[in-house]
């Protein structure tokens, strides 16, 4: 912390004070108190925005109460607008403090030199979106957009000031004043007294009610985080497992569309299939007798979709028309009985001559999108709790194809759906993966 002199001011006032945020988990005067402790403070500065209902604490360690705090008189004047003020101060130096929400921000209250402006005013506007910048300082206006010519006198004009107050302990100046007071008109400082104590009470029960408003407002903030984070899973779910194709509809279909696609065509030779529930792409091998004008020709004569020839290859492809199954989460079943049940099915289809492999599941949160960072400086929000569903996927595998129309009476389940089947007809080989969930 400093005392600075800002031009056109009467009074110095006190900057590049340490702000620390009111979690609203414990009693106000407690955090208070607990602050003050780590700090070695004796005197501070409490901001609170009825609005929001957030509090923060300015701590100072060499001051005494009564010295006007410039970071709160700032944020008071702010009427909650956004605001970065840039003060160049007679010392060469500059002040520079940023206000949200009519508070002062942690970490936002510093001074600088002149030759690290830029680098400390662009880290100020990654935390305060849409900022107005205020300062006299020429040529800020060029690199920097809202900029505004205005200083720290002019911007708190009218506005009362705030000051520094006894945050722990009582002064000795001021008890012994009290003390002899006391003496000498009794009467008059127990009618103070008791002016001060209805005060004091007031004072703690508006805290009281901010703190409970700021922790209502937590709470129902991380209730409306944890129904996005479920709705998203959920979504996920339906994604690649409630709202696709049943594994026999997958495989039905698939079979009925490449059973009408001839093994050669126009001198090209079929050699693979690879289709998931939209659509399967054919891979051609050119023969001796075939040209790519030859293969282009056939496939537009079959009515094909999106032919291309090249070299020795060419590829066709084909939509498919898939039921989606539309399945709810009730039909999916405990994880890890799910995995037992499925593994075993698995085990049969290997007992009739097909391979597999099965992932272990994990929690869906693996597949989902991370969770945002906290801004820089501020508390990290508790972690949410972790959601019941886990998904995983598996492969079946076989060098006959005729067991693949058999794979759906062993794994058809409301928790299993094809992801992709590729079919080689080279070595008449066939791999299936599926994707599997459960609760």
């Amino acid at each position: 912390m400093a005392i600075v002199h800002i031009q056109e001011m009467a009074k110095p006032i006190a900057v590049a004070m340490e702000w620390h945020s009111l979690t609203g988990t414990k009693g106000e005067r407690q955090e208070i108190a607990e602050i003050a402790k780590s700090s070695g403070s004796k005197t501070g500065c409490l901001v609170a925005d009825d609005e929001s209902g957030a509090s923060v604490l300015g701590v100072s360690h060499d001051q005494k109460p009564g010295v006007t705090c410039g970071a709160a008189w700032l944020a008071k004047a702010s009427a909650r607008e956004p605001l970065i003020l840039v003060e160049p101060l007679n010392t060469g130096k500059i002040w520079i403090c940023g206000v949200k929400a009519g508070t002062p921000l942690q970490d936002r209250d510093v001074i600088i030199e002149y030759e690290n402006l830029e680098e400390v005013l662009q880290g100020f506007l990654q935390d305060i979106v849409d900022a107005r910048i205020c300062s006299t300082i020429d040529g800020l206006e060029q690199k920097f957009d809202n900029v505004s010519p205005q200083g720290f006198a002019e911007l708190v004009a009218n506005v009362k000031q705030e000051r520094l107050t006894r945050i722990q302990g009582q002064s000795p100046v001021l008890v012994a004043t009290i003390f002899f007071g006391l003496i000498a008109i009794a009467a008059y400082y127990g009618y103070a007294s008791w002016q001060t104590t209805i005060e004091q009470g007031k004072n703690k029960i508006k805290l009281q009610q901010l703190s409970a408003q700021d922790a209502a407002k937590k709470e129902a903030e991380a209730r409306r985080q944890a129904e996005l984070r479920r709705q998203e899973a959920v979504a996920l779910l339906r994604d690649i497992v409630l709202d696709q194709p049943a594994v026999e509809e997958a495989v039905s279909t698939v079979f009925a569309a490449i059973g009408p696609v001839p093994a050669t065509i126009a001198g090209w030779r079929l050699q693979a299939i690879e289709c998931d529930p939209k659509v399967c792409s054919f891979q051609w091998a050119r023969e001796k007798n075939g040209t790519l004008a030859s293969f282009i020709a056939a496939a537009e004569q079959m009515s094909w979709s999106n032919p291309f020839a090249s070299g020795e290859i060419a590829t066709t492809s084909m939509e498919l028309a898939m039921k989606a199954r539309e399945g709810d989460l009730e039909s999916l079943v405990d994880s890890s009985k799910f995995k037992v049940a499925l593994e075993s099915k698995l085990q049969e289809v290997k007992m009739i001559g097909a391979e597999y492999i099965i992932s272990k599941m994990e929690p869906i949160e693996v597949a989902m999108k991370p969770l945002p960072a906290p801004p820089p400086g501020a508390n990290p929000p508790p972690a949410p709790k972790p959601l019941k569903w886990k998904i995983g996927q598996a492969s079946l595998s076989g060098t006959q194809l005729f067991l693949l129309r058999s794979i759906p009476e062993y794994i058809d389940h409301a928790g299993v759906a094809m992801k992709t089947l590729k079919i080689d007809l080279k070595t008449n080989t066939w791999k299936m993966e599926v994707n599997y969930a459960g609760n």
